[in-house]
């Protein structure tokens, strides 16, 4: 890991919040591996501490989300789903591109599916 902090009020602790990131995208990107490697208890492990370093970075969880759904564990996906996009709407839209990237699975009803919590949340609220 290489980082330069040149010029911020505190550098110190700037860098401090570099690493922990850095750490939380490690073990997200470990998450993905343990996935491809079928070990998913063990991805769940790593996807939790990549969430605890760094909750305020949505898009691991929704990529961890990608990678549930993509194991047919579209309950979990959908509950933390349903958080990224109430936190930030724009992931919703990515999900259609997925598939056409190879990303998640050429199935319109999962991607549906995945994308009713964004509805089913803005109903709950009285927005929908």
């Amino acid at each position: 890991m290489e980082l330069r902090v040149e010029d911020h009020p505190d550098p110190i602790s700037e860098l401090r919040r570099l690493v922990r990131l850095a750490r939380a995208y490690r073990y997200s990107n470990r998450g993905d591996a343990l996935i491809a490697d079928g070990k998913i208890e063990q991805a769940l492990q790593a996807y939790a501490e990549s969430a605890r370093l760094a909750p305020e970075i949505r898009e691991l969880a929704f990529w961890q989300a990608v990678s549930l759904a993509n194991v047919g564990r579209i309950e979990e996906a959908q509950r933390i789903l349903e958080e990224v996009f109430a936190a930030e709407p724009q992931w919703i839209g990515l999900l259609d591109h997925l598939p056409k990237a190879g990303l998640l699975p050429e199935d319109p009803d999962m991607v549906k599916v995945l994308k009713a919590v964004a509805s089913s949340r803005e109903k709950g609220l009285g927005m929908g």
